[in-house]
């Protein structure tokens, strides 16, 4: 009894196995035994994924590499700058100091509240 059932079982899980993997793929028009193929496709879709997020990792990489140069850019831009003024401002304390006189100052004009009359009687 006991052996007519397992035979039974048996042969129910063969029947159903020739149904999905072999005459249902037949008819829909696709190749047989899709179980086996499924491992298969599975495989390749993950390298197929990986090598996508190596393309994504590596365009990172390069868009990082980009932004560093750039910050180093600038701020090399940036010292040089500032070494270009410091040395214009010394060179101008130094000619001053050569020439006995205050350093000048641009955009400032101490008297421009004072009248020319009184800058005349200041001058006496």
């Amino acid at each position: 009894m006991f052996l007519d059932l397992v035979e039974l079982s048996f042969a129910v899980v063969i029947i159903l196995g020739a149904l999905t993997q072999i005459i249902g793929p037949l008819f829909q028009g696709k190749k047989v035994f899709p179980m086996f193929r499924k491992g298969r496709e599975d495989i390749l879709e993950a390298e197929l994924r990986e090598a996508r997020e190596e393309i994504e990792r590596a365009r990172l990489q390069k868009e990082v590499q980009h932004a560093r140069e750039e910050a180093l850019r600038q701020q090399l831009r940036n010292q040089a700058e500032l070494e270009r003024l410091s040395r214009d401002a010394l060179s101008g304390r130094l000619a001053d100091e050569v020439a006995g006189t205050e350093p000048a100052v641009e955009n400032v004009r101490p008297n421009a509240d004072k009248t020319a009359n009184q800058k005349q009687k200041e001058k006496q």
